[in-house]
């Protein structure tokens, strides 16, 4: 029983330690990608399937917009995979 006990112990610190998680989250790509994806379809605003230019006035909250990309996305009307995709490409220009 008192063996039982350590191996939950054990187990339990296990789980919880950072080098450990690292090491779930490569072995278990396919659920890191699926939780991703179901992030990003959770926060999804807008047309979809066809593309709209991005407006200056857009391109100016990109970067001043004080609150999260989800209330911005919400705000005007685009993905938060957009937002970010889009930020990081103004920010390489």
């Amino acid at each position: 029983m008192k063996a039982l006990n350590q191996r939950k112990a054990l187990n339990r610190w296990r789980k919880s330690h950072p080098r450990y998680q690292h090491f779930w989250r490569l072995a278990h790509r396919k659920l890191r990608n699926e939780e991703r994806d179901r992030y990003y379809h959770k926060h999804e605003y807008g047309v979809f399937g066809g593309r709209i230019r991005w407006s200056p006035g857009e391109e100016r909250l990109l970067f001043r917009f004080p609150g999260t990309d989800p209330e911005l996305g919400k705000r005007i009307l685009r993905s938060v995979k957009a937002i970010q995709v889009h930020r990081c490409r103004l920010n390489k220009i």
